[in-house]
């Protein structure tokens, strides 16, 4: 499974990408309005968002054990922004993240508005 998010101004458009047979998608596609709620992201806690990002921290820096990998995120970094930093420098921010920046996020992203469904076969 990979979920996305890709932000333009003040609308943002999320997509989850998964990858399962056939027989699943009938039992899977109903769950997917229940992924992105502002009443699912209230109840998240401090100690959640602590755990989420450190996980998400963990396999990052897991990526990046091999010098290729290191060398792929540095050569990213210098195309895409202009610093090889850069990347470094988004993995420290995150881990700034508070629970009232989620909450602010979620008022600001969280509404569902013309969702489009695409499954391929």
């Amino acid at each position: 499974m990979c979920a996305s998010i890709n932000i333009i101004d003040d609308k943002a458009l999320f997509s989850i990408n998964l990858g399962t047979r056939p027989e699943n998608v009938d039992k899977l596609v109903p769950q997917f309005p229940n992924f992105l709620t502002t009443e699912y992201a209230s109840t998240f806690t401090e100690d959640e968002l602590t755990k989420s990002v450190n996980m998400y921290l963990g396999r990052m820096m897991f990526r990046r054990l091999s010098s290729i990998n290191q060398a792929y995120y540095l050569a990213h970094s210098y195309y895409f922004d202009g610093d090889i930093y850069a990347d470094e420098e988004a993995l420290n921010k995150l881990k700034e993240v508070k629970i009232n920046d989620v909450k602010y996020v979620v008022g600001k992203y969280i509404n569902v508005s013309n969702p489009v469904e695409v499954i391929i076969r």
